[in-house]
């Protein structure tokens, strides 16, 4: 009962009025000066009746609030200053970088997340196509926060969402390089009559050398990356059919990638084998896939354009100078002293080094319907 008297209560509680809950941050540079975007839900908009409680009001289930200055972190007091509740990262679902800042290089960001325990080391890094701050502005239909949709589209575009531990662990880790996904603004497809919306995607992969961002991948250049990396989810690959006309959509939802270092006396060369197992998702040909040698028709498709995509996004690193799949970090893992004799210029070695890549593809699954439907029999090939 005496020790009783020793407590202190709630003395150091902060009412849930008090407190901004920021759902996404976004970060751009201007010139000289940085601005720091931030998305605040408001309590009194998440219900069903608009206005009241939490004493918030408006049309909108959160609030805006944009400041420049000559460090991330000033511009962050700025805000606090013009907030009348305590800014709270704890709860912070996504960080977007914009196209300009992340040409400047991340490092900076990294330092200030890291130094303040609030910030999650779970929130998505995200790479804009353009500014930043305007992603954060843009009304999502589905969604009630434009942050909670760049969450949900980042967490499908990669097995391993790229989220602020894993980023900062890349960056300190020799041998690989920094890839994120993209997001921009894109006008919503409707039918015809109906005024299109903006609405948001994420779009390609942003390549990072050094630790600024080199340049960006697009179609089927971030499939072959991603396969090559195993991060692509459930990959659909479209081909021709072998014989006849139109297409054959194969789903793969199991694979694996390996990538070795080979030693030839002075050179160096890499291999990338991938091992794909599919199913038919779709048979658009009038091909039919009715035997063995027919399914291994289509596999031998398959196997060309895989190898092409996986080519096609090696080669475009290449020009970057960017090394996400870890060619750096295999040798590493493989041959130390060789790794130790490169590393210091392997930014430049990387561009020239030789590889191959070899695909090994299986159609376990043709789908129940062998014949393509409704071809009559005078029509399939």
């Amino acid at each position: 009962m005496l020790f009783v008297l020793l407590l202190t209560g709630c003395w150091d509680r902060t009412e849930v009025n008090d407190v901004a809950f920021v759902m996404s941050s976004a970060i751009d540079k201007e010139g000289k000066q940085y601005r720091t975007t931030i998305q605040i839900a408001l309590p009194g908009q998440l219900g069903g009746n608009k206005g009241g409680g939490g004493g918030t009001s408006g049309e909108k289930g959160y609030f805006i609030d944009s400041k420049t200055g000559e460090t991330l972190r000033q511009s962050n007091s700025l805000q606090q200053k013009g907030i009348s509740r305590k800014l709270n990262f704890s709860h912070r679902r996504t960080l977007l970088i914009g196209e300009d800042f992340a040409r400047e290089g991340i490092e900076s960001i990294m330092d200030t997340l890291a130094r303040v325990p609030q910030n999650r080391l779970t929130v998505l890094v995200i790479v804009t196509k353009g500014p930043a701050g305007k992603l954060l502005a843009t009304n999502t239909t589905l969604e009630m926060f434009s942050a909670e949709a760049i969450r949900e589209l980042a967490y499908r575009s990669m097995k391993s969402p790229r989220i602020l531990k894993n980023t900062i662990n890349t960056l300190l880790t020799e041998g690989i390089d920094v890839v994120l996904p993209v997001a921009e603004i894109i006008k919503a497809n409707t039918t015809k009559g109906v005024k299109s919306e903006q609405t948001i995607r994420i779009n390609g992969l942003a390549a990072f050398s050094k630790n600024k961002l080199a340049g960006f991948l697009n179609g089927d250049e971030t499939t072959g990356v991603l396969l090559a990396m195993n991060e692509a989810v459930e990959p659909e690959i479209s081909v021709e059919a072998p014989e006849g006309k139109g297409l054959i959509t194969v789903k793969f939802p199991q694979y694996l990638s390996i990538v070795t270092p080979i030693f030839e006396e002075d050179q160096i060369r890499f291999r990338v084998k991938v091992r794909v197992r599919g199913t038919v998702l779709e048979n658009a040909s009038n091909y039919e896939l009715a035997n063995s040698e027919q399914i291994d028709a289509l596999e031998e498709k398959l196997k060309e354009a895989i190898e092409q995509d996986i080519n096609q996004g090696i080669r475009k690193l290449q020009a970057f100078h960017s090394d996400p799949i870890g060619f750096g970090l295999s040798l590493h893992q493989k041959n130390r002293s060789v790794w130790e004799r490169v590393k210091g210029d392997w930014v430049n070695i990387f561009p020239t080094v030789a590889y191959e890549v070899h695909a090994d593809v299986k159609v376990e699954n043709a789908g129940g319907v062998i014949k393509p439907f409704g071809r009559e029999e005078k029509d399939l090939e």
